[in-house]
């Protein structure tokens, strides 16, 4: 079974990094923080009475009177009972006990104050009473019962008047701040312990598990390479070389040569930090020192590195190694390309042709639109997985000049790309664009069906003379089995003339699609 790896977090191992410690303990901070502020939060008292001008005492310290509608708010209080007493001249003084809860609960509190009259007034002022009008009036009014005079009402003018005059001789208290309630904050003071107490082992505890996870790293030399499925099964380039003494090349150390082509080498290497394997393409000594060839090498490469789909390989970087050596490091896959498939099964069906072209129709759609032209379609480019639908199609090689064929035609002018799979437009040394890969592509759907090359030379020259010349042979008239519909789509792909080919692989998508649904062919 093949496999690819995949570098997605979900398919890391769950370590524990300085990171995650950083965060942890932050996250207790905060729980920390707001469980103190929530607990040293109090509440407000709101009173009120039936008289405005009335006077507040918090605890026997005057804070204030009551306003014009006879309220009086007292904030900020810290949790606990209290004792709250209203008075005014002319009535009576009331005492109550309230409770204030935390998180800033506001209570309400309604004192009504009750008026004193003057009968049942109890106050050491009868003198005051005594001084009236004389007997014989007093008498004459008490004999006279039938009418008798009304009495006055019985809210007295003089006393509270009296009061008022005196009530301010009494030194009045200053205002003080509001006394703290010693029980919430001995209960904060003891949250705030147990939380200073345990936070701190809790930290030592995860700080010396880090510390062991770390040592416990730097003993162990064995070299890791995490997959998906199952770990590899690392083998070294040159026998009796162990893992660490394997050549390096960047970050990178070469475990095995994998494949190897006119301007470049490829070996499976794994990166040195990370663990990941790669693909390393590295191209010949002869080629590292032409400067425009490396600098197209890693230019396409960088742009290889923006590509982001699913039938695309995926590129980890292009660098220049210190020793010199220019390389691009891709993503590893398991598989076999399709020249290996055809060359074990010839010609292959419609229904298998066409589930295998449609990926890498969706890949070239993808890059086009992001303005990169690949210039290499061949079969040696297109990794198909070990087991038919188990794995990806994909697309390798994005505009990277390694796997290219150079030569020169005609005046001498260089030319790049695989004589075989070569369009017109690269053999006549224009400016292409992606109706090139579109013919490049059709000869490799041509190949598939018919088992064969459209222009089957040995001389390459030749070959790129029939592709600019000569029109291509009917499909039919090599295999009969070969649907008109679908032999028109693949003679549409190579015209000679980019403006007759399809003017984009969207389009070609559309008739690919069309022709599978008529056909019955399923499309993945």
């Amino acid at each position: 079974m093949g496999y690819v790896l995949d570098f997605n977090m979900e398919n890391r191992p769950s370590t524990m990094t300085p990171a995650h410690f950083l965060r942890f303990f932050f996250l207790l901070f905060i729980i920390f923080y707001s469980t103190l502020s929530h607990a040293a939060e109090g509440g407000s008292l709101y009173i009120l009475t039936n008289t405005p001008g009335a006077t507040v005492y918090l605890d026997d310290n005057q804070i204030g009177k009551t306003d014009a509608t006879g309220g009086f708010l007292i904030d900020n209080i810290p949790p606990g009972s209290y004792k709250i007493t209203v008075e005014m001249a002319g009535y009576k003084k009331v005492e109550r006990t309230f409770k204030i809860k935390e998180g800033g609960l506001t209570e309400h509190a309604n004192i009504t104050l009750q008026s004193i009259t003057a009968a049942p007034s109890k106050e050491p002022k009868p003198p005051e009473k005594k001084v009236g009008p004389p007997p014989k009036p007093i008498e004459k009014v008490t004999k006279v019962k039938p009418t008798p005079t009304p009495t006055p009402t019985p809210t007295p003018p003089e006393p509270p008047k009296e009061m008022e005059e005196k009530k301010p001789e009494v030194p009045e208290k200053e205002k003080v701040a509001i006394p703290p309630a010693k029980k919430p904050f001995l209960e904060i003071f003891d949250l705030g312990m147990i939380l200073l107490i345990v936070l701190p082992l809790i930290g030592i505890i995860l700080l010396l598990l880090l510390i062991k996870s770390i040592l416990g790293k730097r003993k162990k030399r064995v070299l890791r390479i995490p997959t998906p499925t199952r770990s590899l099964r690392v083998t070294t380039p040159i026998r009796g070389v162990s893992v660490d003494q394997a050549p390096v090349v960047g970050n990178y150390k070469i475990l095995e040569k994998i494949a190897s082509g006119g301007m470049a080498n490829v070996y499976k290497a794994v990166h040195i930090k990370k663990g990941w394997m790669a693909a390393l393409k590295v191209p010949h000594e002869q080629f590292q020192s032409d400067k425009k060839f490396v600098e197209r090498f890693r230019r396409e490469g960088e742009l290889g590195k923006k590509l982001h789909n699913e039938n695309i390989i995926h590129i980890y970087e292009s660098e220049t190694a210190k020793d010199g050596f220019t390389f691009i490091a891709m993503e590893y896959l398991e598989g076999i390309d399709l020249r290996q498939y055809l060359e074990k099964h010839g010609k292959i069906t419609i229904d298998e042709g066409l589930q295998i072209i449609l990926p890498v129709c969706r890949a070239l759609d993808y890059a086009h639109v992001k303005g990169v032209i690949h210039r290499d379609i061949k079969p040696e480019n297109i990794m198909l997985p070990l087991q038919k639908g188990k794995g990806r199609i994909v697309l390798m090689d994005f505009g990277i000049a390694h796997s290219a064929f150079l030569g020169t035609i005609g005046t001498g002018s260089t030319y790049l790309g695989t004589p075989y799979y070569m369009s017109p437009d690269q053999i006549s040394n224009k400016e292409v664009d992606g109706r090139s890969d579109i013919y490049s592509l059709g000869v490799v759907l041509f190949e598939m069906l018919t088992g064969q090359h459209p222009f089957n030379e040995p001389d390459p020259l030749k070959v790129l003379f029939h592709h600019k010349e000569t029109p291509p042979p009917r499909l039919t008239s090599i295999n009969s089995e070969i649907p008109l519909m679908l032999e028109m789509i693949v003679l549409k792909m190579l015209a000679k003339q980019p403006e007759d080919r399809y003017q984009s692989v969207e389009s070609l998508l559309v008739e690919l699609q069309d022709f599978m649904l008529k056909e019955g062919i399923e499309i993945d």
